[in-house]
């Protein structure tokens, strides 16, 4: 096989397609993976039964419950707003929070524990190997960024950052710019 494409669905916009025009524009042109900024259920549906995986947006406002809730409260909020309309086995990340360092510095305290809290949900549910989690990040995480070798990050962040740094290796899931 070739190289994986996948593009970011969004949805602030005028004019926008129905979602399933859009699952077929995507399926024609052989994209196999697309991320969804925020859990909705018609594009979620749409997605269903398509073969294109996705990673779905954990949004920053919930992260603060998603932190400091017990574990069922997880388990709910993943069954009523994501699997209750897509099989898990479709989800390939979840994408929790984003562009949360620097820009959105708020919710930076709850960004691992919401993460820690959704993986202890999914292994409950055996979906802890299948459905990895991640959060994107600004580029401005970086403070220095070339050559890669020098690639450091910005100094202010790095207490966190190191908390979500060891939560990816111990999880082998990936980073995310």
């Amino acid at each position: 096989g070739g190289a994986q494409v996948g593009i970011c669905y969004g949805r602030v916009a005028s004019n926008l397609l129905p979602p399933q025009t859009v699952v077929s524009v995507l399926q024609s042109n052989s994209i196999n993976t697309v991320r969804i900024f925020k859990p909705d259920p018609e594009i979620l549906s749409s997605f269903s039964g398509t073969g294109i995986n996705l990673i779905v947006g954990v949004p920053n406002e919930i992260l603060p419950e998603l932190a400091q809730n017990p574990l069922s409260f997880s388990s709910q909020w993943l069954q009523d707003n994501i699997f209750a309309y897509i099989p898990p086995h479709k989800i390939k990340y979840l994408a929790v929070g984003n562009e949360i360092f620097l820009k959105e510095p708020y919710f930076t305290p709850f960004l691992v524990p919401s993460i820690k809290n959704l993986h202890r949900a999914l292994i409950s549910l055996n979906l802890g190997d299948s459905v990895k989690l991640s959060s994107t990040n600004a580029a401005c995480v970086l403070s220095c960024s070339f050559p890669p070798s020098n690639g450091t990050f910005n100094l202010e962040i790095l207490p966190e950052m190191k908390k979500l740094l060891r939560f990816l290796h111990k999880t082998d899931s990936p980073f995310m710019v």
